[in-house]
């Protein structure tokens, strides 16, 4: 895959997850087809679809489109002459019902969470209205000086580098100081570090999300994740 690519998703102001999954698809497409990328055409893109028939509307819509841009870039740089997939179709993906989780949800959530990090991290995304990589961006530096200002308000960067400024609300706040008096010692600069300093791992933390779901009886705990809170 020409490097390039990344550089160019970035200065469109593509996000990180989505720079890295449209890589990976795109990494699974080239390695189907067993051939220089330049020499893809309709029909190798014809028979990868097929191979991936058993996923969701969804997600095949999704991996071609990882493969289009792709190949629309390559164009664009002059690495083939056209684009073979400019025309290509996607699957209709029907829109599911969307259940909308009540206070009552959030509370059972909450409770059946099982450590008092999964807590405050549950009420911080619910009653925030956060993104996982912005709330896990957040600084003990941040959250010390705004406990010193008495107004519990944080500022992030958020989706295309734009700047803005949530409410910590009474619930999180007390969820926060409840995690932090159980917190194991380490010299981590984030609020919801890892236990080794580093930033959150999303896929750890939608797990811990899941599990308290299903313990607390919420019929749709399987769609529940950082995004959806």
């Amino acid at each position: 895959m020409n490097n390039k690519y990344v550089l160019w998703m970035q200065g469109t102001k593509k996000s990180e997850k989505t720079i890295e999954t449209y890589c990976l698809y795109i990494e699974k497409f080239l390695k189907f087809i067993s051939k220089d990328e330049t020499e893809a055409d309709m029909e190798d893109l014809i028979m990868y679809e097929g191979s991936i028939a058993n996923l969701s509307n969804a997600s095949i819509a999704l991996q071609i489109n990882a493969i289009k841009s792709y190949y629309k870039f390559l164009n664009k740089i002059n690495a083939i002459k056209e684009n073979p997939f400019e025309d290509a179709e996607t699957p209709k993906v029907k829109n599911k019902q969307k259940h909308y989780m009540t206070a009552e949800d959030i509370r059972a959530l909450i409770d059946n969470a099982g450590s008092a990090k999964t807590k405050a991290i549950i009420a911080v995304l619910s009653s925030t209205g956060l993104r996982m990589a912005e709330m896990s961006s957040i600084t003990m530096k941040q959250f010390n000086a705004m406990e010193q200002s008495g107004v519990h308000m944080v500022t992030v960067i958020g989706k295309g580098d734009k700047e803005r400024t949530v409410f910590i609300n009474d619930m999180a706040y007390g969820y926060i100081k409840q995690y932090l008096e159980k917190k194991k010692v380490n010299n981590s600069e984030f609020l919801f570090g890892s236990d080794n300093g580093n930033l959150l791992d999303d896929a750890n933390i939608n797990r811990a999300i899941k599990t308290a779901a299903r313990k607390a009886g919420i019929p749709y705990w399987e769609e529940i994740s950082c995004h959806y809170l």
